[in-house]
């Protein structure tokens, strides 16, 4: 019932849409290099491919948002902490206390709020998966993390079609239940399109009856 300091990874793959969109002549250069970065983990996640007959959880995510006019490809990425010591460990970057988690999304129209724009809403919960997916791998194993908190300021707007990278990491952490989450989306060459915060508490999962 702690989240953890060295993030516990599933390795995963690279779906087949994933391959066809990120990795794609037409996709961005930033993009395809992402994708072929050997020192970058795949990640398994299962919130897209739920089954709903068997659950409903996650249903808005394998669902409603799982479809080529909404959001059409994901992937996640694993980046690794630098070593202590070394040069990148003196520049500052962000990828700390665990490593950084980055989530590549391909958003379609059907996201629209403006015209050629997407939803601020869903940027929110672009956020909110990433910052859960970030926080499920430093959660003790058969935990739920939750939502507490969930802060976005928006800086441009995400023009859709488009593909993004939510960069995602842990901030802060008790050696108990809470941990404070921290996240951008980005164009992958720089460019900022949002900034989010959060609050996640980790709760023990409970049992059927």
């Amino acid at each position: 019932m702690v989240f953890l300091k060295t993030p516990n990874i599933t390795p995963g793959t690279v779906s087949d849409e994933a391959k066809a969109i990120f990795g794609s002549r037409t996709a961005p250069l930033w993009c395809r290099q992402l994708l072929a970065d050997s020192s970058l983990r795949p990640v398994k996640f299962g919130w897209r491919t739920r089954d709903r007959k068997i659950s409903s959880e996650d249903s808005y995510l394998s669902s409603t948002l799982n479809s080529p006019d909404t959001i059409a490809a994901v992937h996640l990425l694993h980046r690794a902490s630098p070593a202590a010591g070394t040069p990148e460990d003196s520049t500052g970057d962000r990828s700390r206390m665990g490593g950084e988690l980055l989530c590549l999304f391909a958003l379609g129209s059907g996201v629209n709020g403006h015209t050629d724009v997407a939803n601020g809403g869903l940027t929110a919960s672009i956020f909110d998966v990433c910052m859960g997916s970030l926080c499920a791998i430093h959660s003790s194993e058969g935990d739920s993390t939750f939502t507490i908190e969930l802060s976005v300021r928006y800086k441009k707007p995400l023009v859709t079609p488009g593909i993004y990278v939510c960069r995602v990491w842990l901030e802060q952490r008790t050696t108990g239940r809470k941990a404070w989450v921290q996240a951008v989306i980005e164009d992958g060459n720089g460019t900022v399109f949002a900034e989010g915060n959060s609050f996640w508490l980790d709760v023990p999962r409970q049992s059927k009856i």
